[in-house]
């Protein structure tokens, strides 16, 4: 595959489109062939792809951005898909996946030199300056802000050519969090989700209270929340982690040096599973996952060597789904435990969580180069060094690739230093590994090679799934005697390291392939020599070799219909090679139109097919089957309606193993403001331990021209990892007076739930400026915590303004029961007056009480004068006078302050003339 976008991508919010031509060529370079589908999600930066929705007959399409689309490949091998650059500049890296095919991207969105906004305040107090009642002095908007607050936002272009964006605030950190918005548009996501995936976007994130970053054409330097990135294409070399800190970028088209040093306080944690079909649709991870933090990859295995076939980075809401506060971690698309073929797969989860007393330096840089004038050669270098403290482990990467008349080549080699994931902190090995590839066409015949060593200590906990141990040798030539006929030879070699030795194994092959119209065959030969191979099924050792031969056939019976099979047979030598046993498939297929295809797949063998590679060996028992199907359709049965299932079973020694699954989704319409789905989905397991689920619920959106809009999204799971979730939201007028605005994030497991609901009304008339009121209602309960929490609180609030110049505000608020951290319920009073003289002068009265209930100790009250000054449009100075203070309501003896003050609170909406 290669990418060329017809001009560069920007970070304008989407105002500008760039198209992304792909060109798409296989192996040998000829065009792939048009219908095929390919996958493209965005996995790192700042981009997204711009989809065309049809409306309707006559009228234009409707354009919304995703960070996942499959298209299928156009006649010639060409596909273009628009793109568009999100708020930040910087690299974003692009995955494709067509069949066992993974490969990136990396495109730099440039900065959007706009014009400046400004806009934040500047408050400074000295004296007895009154808090809230109540709390703490040090809470957001307390007692401490008024004595001093910087918080501002800015953006814009400085010196001609540099954007700069910086957010500061002295009262708050600028970390990302759970808010919980719903999903605006039910379309934009699959029919199996589950779980609460939304958070707030910032385009300023940080662990502390800065965030600052610049940036001029290709180069930046930041201050805030990043991810790493060691330039690797080896997804061994790769650094999945999110950290905090500072990182200096400097590059052009050809060139790229960057470095970043960063302090983190989160816990990091690696798990990897197998898919054992789909009873498992989940995993529980840790509670409390950071916002943003995890990496979910699907990993292939050839059944045969224990190698790493393709590593696929899932996408969150299209694959899968997870509620960062319980760690529930849910399929949308649940993964088999074998490719189409029957190959195992393995799925790794890398991800931050909160965890207690956790502190690590991050530090490191990587560069990158083309080395000539043709731009054919390049050289990467990447370094990360991660301290905690009692352990240390560095990555360094180093990667040199190039292309040819007809060709590409690559070397590359990872090496790795420290403690292994979840072993002793005290604890080091060093390890290594290369990898190598070279491939190229001259005249009729190809030739490809592959080459990949892991020395048995080498171990990336941050990285992809990696096979230390095993080394890896593989060769593909081919001759094409006509478009329709060629003759292939493949030759490969595996030396494995496990507890009984070395292991080596080596296979050739030599295989004729001719083609009709609808017919084609292929016949062939291979070789299998095994030396101290270990069968992990009955402990002896195998050394020799065999000859097998190779018959295959594929028939296309109609313009639909097809029938393929193979069969590979033992026709010399005594040894059967424990990773290659005699075996057959067959595959039935019928295709109508849209690429809709029904299929059954079967496969047998003589002997269960065990993995060469020891380190996979634990994730590699699904290719142990003497005999797999798997029966699966994906098809639109209307517009509105679409239905998709798939049945795989798994016949070992001990039994059969069956998975089942089949769904059904029906959109609907209901008038011109209402559109959603329905769905339900079931699946089944038969074995030992195993179990099924069924999966239903609605999603739903709505919107009228009065700029109300509510959309939810409701599921609820049975059977296997049990659960249900509720995520809705709304806002908008109820009419000319009256508004509305509510969320609602609900989420159940056995192990844990937690409920975070709040709904508000507000009134104001619309014929006059009189007055204001807003009733609020906050619900929250949970025990994803220590200890459960239960809270309820109804809030009342409302402005009055009986004269020009006269203002009343006062609100109310009422604890209505406890939790295991707070029992009291707790009742605030609060009433503020404001008098106005004349365009400058105010005097205001204000007062506040706060008492828990049966604690009279804790009683909290607040009441002060304050006469203000307005200074220009912009600024207020006051002078006021705190009678009664605020008791901490700890109830450790913390000070009460009482006497004279003076505040001075600007807004901020330029900077030395910059922002207007």
């Amino acid at each position: 595959f290669s990418f060329l976008l017809d001009h560069t991508l920007r970070a304008d919010g989407g105002s500008t489109v760039s198209t992304l031509n792909i060109t798409a060529l296989d192996r040998w370079y000829n065009a792939a062939m048009p219908g095929a589908i390919i996958k493209l999600n965005i996995t790192s930066g700042y981009a997204q792809f711009l989809v065309a929705t049809p409306t309707g007959e006559g009228k234009p399409p409707l354009y919304h951005p995703t960070s996942a689309v499959e298209v299928p490949v156009a006649p010639g091998g060409v596909e273009q898909i628009h793109l568009i650059g999100g708020l930040l500049p910087g690299e974003a890296m692009l995955q494709l996946v067509a069949a066992d095919v993974v490969t990136s991207e990396r495109f730099y969105v440039e900065p959007n030199l706009r014009k400046p906004l400004v806009a934040g305040l500047v408050t400074a107090g000295v004296g007895a300056v009154p808090g809230f009642a109540g709390m703490p002095a040090a809470v957001p908007d307390g007692q401490q802000t008024r004595e001093g607050r910087i918080a501002i936002f800015a953006t814009g272009t400085i010196f001609d050519n540099i954007l700069a964006t910086a957010a500061y605030d002295t009262a708050n950190v600028l970390q990302q969090n759970l808010q919980g918005p719903y999903v605006t548009d039910p379309y934009d996501r699959p029919f199996q989700t589950y779980g609460d995936t939304s958070y707030q976007h910032d385009d300023a994130l940080s662990t502390d209270h800065l965030y600052a970053r610049f940036d001029r054409n290709q180069s930046s330097f930041v201050w805030g929340e990043f991810r790493p990135d060691t330039g690797s294409n080896d997804p061994d070399g790769t650094y999945h982690l999110l950290i905090d800190g500072a990182k200096l970028e400097l590059g052009t088209d050809r060139t790229r040096v960057v470095a970043f040093t960063a302090s983190n306080a989160f816990a990091y944690a690696r798990q990897q599973f197998n898919p054992t079909g789909l009873s498992l649709s989940g995993e529980i991870l840790h509670p409390n996952i950071v916002v943003g933090s995890e990496v979910v990859t699907l990993v292939v295995l050839d059944k045969r060597t224990g190698a790493v076939i393709s590593q696929t980075i899932m996408v969150n809401s299209i694959d899968y789904t997870i509620d960062y506060t319980t760690g529930m971690l849910r399929f949308i698309n649940i993964p088999l435990p074998y490719d189409d073929h029957f190959n195992p797969q393995v799925v790794q989860v890398q991800y931050e969580y909160g965890g207690a007393g956790v502190a690590s330096e991050t530090t490191g840089g990587r560069a990158s180069a083309l080395l000539n004038s043709d731009g054919t050669l390049r050289l990467n270098v990447g370094y990360v060094n991660d301290f905690t403290g009692v352990a240390n482990f560095t990555l360094l990467e180093e990667n040199l690739q190039g292309t040819t008349h007809g060709g590409a080549w690559s070397i590359g080699h990872v090496a790795s230093n420290g403690p292994p994931l979840g072993g002793l902190a005290n604890a080091s090995q060093m390890g290594s590994e290369v990898h190598a590839t070279f491939t190229q066409i001259s005249g009729s015949n190809r030739l490809a090679f592959e080459f990949n060593t892991a020395s048995a200590e080498f171990d990336n906990p941050f990285g992809g799934f990696a096979t230390p141990g095993l080394t890896s040798y593989n060769l593909d030539v081919k001759h094409l005697f006509s478009p329709d006929s060629d003759l292939a030879f493949n030759f490969n070699l595996q030396h494995n390291i496990s507890a009984s030795g070395a292991e080596n194994q080596s296979q050739a092959s030599a295989v004729y392939h001719h083609a009709w119209k609808s017919f084609s065959v292929k016949a062939g030969l291979q070789t299998n020599t095994v030396s101290n191979v270990t069968s992990s099924l009955t402990g002896a050792t195998v050394t020799g070799s065999n000859l097998q031969s190779i018959l295959g056939f594929s028939y296309k019976i109609t313009k639909r219909l097809e029938l393929s099979a193979e069969d590979i047979a033992n026709i010399g030598g005594g040894t059967i090679a424990p990773s290659e046993p005699s075996q057959a498939f067959a595959q039935l297929t019928y295709s109508v139109p849209k690429n809709t295809k029904f299929f059954i797949r079967d496969r047998w063998s003589s002997e269960p097919t065990e993995s060469f590679a020891s380190s996979s060996a634990p994730f590699t028992t699904a290719s142990e089957a003497t005999q797999s199907l798997a029966v699966g359709f994906s098809r639109d049965l209307s517009s509105a309606t679409a239905v998709d299932a798939e049945w795989g079973v798994d016949h070992t020694n001990n039994g059969p193993d069956i998975y089942s699954a089949y769904g059904i989704r029906e959109k609907f319409t209901l008038g011109r403001n209402t559109k959603g789905d329905a769905f339900v989905q079931e699946g089944n397991a038969v074995g030992g331990g195993m179990s099924g689920f069924t999966v239903y619920g609605v999603d739903a959106s709505y919107s009228n021209v009065h700029n109300f809009a509510a959309a939810a999204s409701w599921q609820n799971r049975t059977g296997s990892e049990p659960g249900s979730s509720l995520t809705a939201g709304f806002s908008g007028p109820l009419g000319p007076s009256f508004a509305v605005q509510g969320t609602v994030q609900d989420s159940w497991t056995p192990q844990a739930f937690d409920d975070e609901d709040r709904i508000g009304f507000a009134w104001r008339p619309s014929r006059n400026d009189r007055g204001a009121t807003l009733v609020e209602w906050d619900h929250r309960i949970g025990s994803v915590t220590t200890l459960s929490e239960q809270t309820d609180v109804i809030m009342f609030q409302q402005v009055y303004r009986p004269t020009q110049t006269l203002e009343f505000a006062g609100r109310v608020a009422y604890k209505l029961d406890g939790g295991a951290y707070y029992l009291p319920h707790t009742a605030l009073f609060g009433l503020r007056a404001d008098e106005r003289f004349g365009p400058r002068y105010d005097l205001g009265v204000e007062t506040q009480l706060v008492e828990p209930a049966g604690i009279p100790a804790a009683k909290s009250t607040d009441f002060a004068v304050e006469n203000g000054y307005r200074i220009g449009g912009a600024a207020r100075l006051a002078v006021g006078y705190n009678f009664a203070g605020s008791a901490d309501p700890t109830l450790t003896g913390a000070p009460v302050r009482r006497g004279a003050y003076v505040t001075m609170t600007s807004v901020v909406d330029h900077i030395f003339g910059w922002g207007r």
